[in-house]
C-alpha cells in the first residue's frame, strides 16, 4: 500500500473496500477525495445554517453524506448522519457543534491529502 492509503486507513477508510470501487486506480480515488473536500456544498451547508435555512443545510448535507459513503469515509460520514438525522427532524439544537465536527474532519482529511 501506498502512504495514502496508509493514511487514509488510519483515518478510518476501509482502504481494500473503497479500491476495489475504484478498480484499484489509487489516483482516480485521490482525484476524486480532492473533488470532494474541496466542494462548494460544505461552506453552502455552513451559510444555510448561519442563515437557519435548514431545508437547504438538510439537502447539503444529505448530498455530502451520499459522497461520504461512495468515498469509504466512515469517520466523516458518522459525524454528517447525525446532522442529516438532526435537521430531519426539526431539530436545531447543537448544529453548531455538529457542522464544526464535520469542518475538522474535512481539515483532517485535507491534511492527508496534501
Amino acid at each position: 500500500m501506498t502512504k495514502l492509503i496508509d493514511d487514509l486507513s488510519a483515518y478510518g477508510v476501509d482502504a481494500k473496500d473503497v479500491l476495489e470501487r475504484f478498480v484499484g486506480d489509487e489516483e482516480l480515488y485521490r482525484d476524486c477525495l480532492m473533488l470532494f473536500v474541496n466542494d462548494n456544498a460544505f461552506s453552502e451547508l455552513g451559510s444555510a445554517l448561519e442563515c437557519k435555512d435548514y431545508t437547504t443545510a438538510f439537502e447539503k448535507a444529505h448530498l455530502l453524506k451520499g459522497v461520504c459513503a461512495n468515498l469509504g469515509l466512515a469517520v466523516l460520514l458518522e459525524k454528517i448522519c447525525v446532522l442529516v438525522e438532526t435537521l430531519r427532524e426539526r431539530k436545531t439544537e447543537g448544529l453548531d457543534e455538529m457542522y464544526r465536527a464535520v469542518i475538522d474532519s474535512i481539515e483532517a482529511l485535507r491534511t492527508i491529502l496534501s
